[in-house]
């Protein structure tokens, strides 16, 4: 690698205020508050020798580019050798600029890396600041002094905070596009515009609930994708009945399995569903009459799919059917089909009898092909 001279010096030195500044350190006292910094720091340094063309440095330095500390000096290809190749003339251009412009260079890398268990190939990230601190009497660039240290959790937090927001992102747009479909089949549907209205906010209070959930699950494991437990989302619906007591003489019975999870941006379009059913049995069915009961069983089907069997016994009271045509019913098939599911249901006389079979994915690409169109 070839270094190309830097500005002129009549000096012969490349910073003479460099110079006063390090004239400060030159007593043991003043030495050991620069030592103590670098070890607080975590920061390695050394000097790169540009004429002969190596390196030496302290054993934090070794440990990052990964050289024998002993065997110094090292050549400067063998330092910049451990450095990413999409890396490394970025690196370079920095260093360039700083000995033209006669500053000091700033910049990050990475240190590729193999885990000695799994033979898997990591990264480790290294910022480095450096300064030319020598120039011969051309001006040419003779020495520089350089040190780094360990950025690796900050790029991983920078990464992860990208992450989520870019699944922020995608569940902001999810929520407009069921926005949109809510609207579309409130249209289609009959019905005044005051039952339209208390559908639509019955749902986006469903909607806003399974992102109450998901958020706190995304911050407190630090993943912006982390699964939705779906006994959760039935306990939010059911809150009032089950805690509240709305209608303390109905019974309801969850039977579902914690480890039963669904992927958050699905969750939405299964917390819908979830609330509309809810609102359809305390208006007709169990959760509205005395003596109720409401039995949910989810159950674990093949692959990727659950089984929720919804059954209703409201004793030998008239029950309003299920309207095939109605706002509610289209809702449910519309987040059914947004589940890739199967819905089978049936007015018995003692109540509704439901049973649906889901796909509850967990991997984002799955979860994509299955995100509202807005139709």
């Amino acid at each position: 690698m070839q270094i190309p001279p830097g500005p002129q010096s009549p000096t012969g030195v490349a910073d003479d205020g460099f110079r006063e500044r390090l004239a400060q350190y030159d007593t043991p006292e003043a030495a050991n508050r620069a030592l103590l910094a670098l070890d607080a720091g975590h920061i390695g340094s050394w000097s790169w020798d540009m004429t002969e063309k190596q390196v030496s440095g302290d054993r934090l330095m070794a440990g990052f580019f990964g050289l024998d500390y002993d065997a110094q000096p090292w050549g400067q290809d063998d330092v910049f050798g451990t450095i990413h190749p999409e890396d490394l003339q970025p690196m370079l251009a920095d260093v360039q600029s700083a000995i033209d412009e006669n500053t000091v260079f700033t910049s990050e890398f990475r240190e590729p890396l193999t885990d000695p268990l799994t033979g898997a190939q990591t990264y480790r990230w290294l910022s480095g600041r450096g300064n030319v601190t020598e120039r011969d009497a051309q001006g040419n660039p003779t020495r520089m002094i350089v040190v780094n240290w360990d950025i690796t959790a900050q790029k991983q937090r920078e990464e992860q905070s990208a992450l989520m927001a870019a699944e922020m992102d995608h569940r902001v747009k999810n929520a407009f596009a069921l926005i949109r479909a809510l609207i579309n089949l409130g249209l289609r549907a009959d019905g005044t515009k005051e039952t339209f209205a208390d559908g639509l906010r019955r749902q986006l209070e469903a909607m806003a609930s399974a992102h109450v959930i998901s958020a706190k699950l995304a911050r407190d494991s630090d993943m912006p994708d982390a699964p939705v437990p779906v006994n959760a989302l039935f306990e939010v619906a059911l809150a009032p009945w089950t805690q509240d007591g709305i209608n303390p003489d109905c019974t309801v019975d969850l039977q579902s399995d914690p480890s039963f999870m669904i992927h958050p941006r699905l969750a939405g379009s299964l917390s819908m569903m979830i609330y509309e059913l809810t609102t359809n049995a305390a208006k007709y069915g169990a959760l509205g009459v005395r003596g109720g009961i409401l039995t949910i069983k989810i159950t674990k089907g093949t692959g990727d799919t659950i089984r929720m069997d919804w059954d209703e016994d409201c004793g030998k009271l008239p029950l309003k059917p299920l309207v095939e045509t109605g706002f509610g019913s289209r809702l449910i098939a519309q987040c059914v089909c947004m589940l890739g599911g199967v819905i089978h249901h049936e007015n018995r006389e003692s109540g509704l009898s439901l049973a649906l079979t889901i796909n509850t994915p967990r991997s984002e690409h799955q979860a994509l092909a299955r995100a509202p169109v807005g139709s």
